[in-house]
């Protein structure tokens, strides 16, 4: 919620604080990933976005890690996170706007 109503400071200190009790929380990692994504705050949001990838196959974290990865100097990696993913690339497009991936 607090990131639909362009409060990424706030969706960061609840998603925060959701993922410390609960570091298996794969909502509250992409949340918390996102937030930092729009305040350009790309490293931070690299362990817990790499931290729920390795949990579940997410195509929103996915796409998530996949733009922390480009935004820090790993384009490599960043490719390598999104090739032959067709899905996540489209996803790609929304995911900093707050938007959900679109369905297949």
């Amino acid at each position: 919620m607090a990131l639909r109503m362009q409060n990424p400071q706030e969706a960061e200190r609840l998603a925060l604080e959701v993922f410390n009790s609960d570091r298996n929380d794969i909502a509250a990692a992409g949340i918390l990933g996102r937030a930092l994504l729009i305040q350009n705050r790309a490293a931070d949001a690299l362990i817990p976005l790499q931290q729920a990838a390795r949990r579940a196959a997410d195509p929103e974290v996915e796409t998530l890690l996949g733009l922390a990865l480009a935004a820090t100097g790993y384009g490599e990696e960043a490719l390598d996170q999104l090739s032959g993913k067709p899905m996540l690339r489209s996803c790609a497009v929304h995911g900093l706007a707050g938007a959900p991936c679109p369905d297949p």
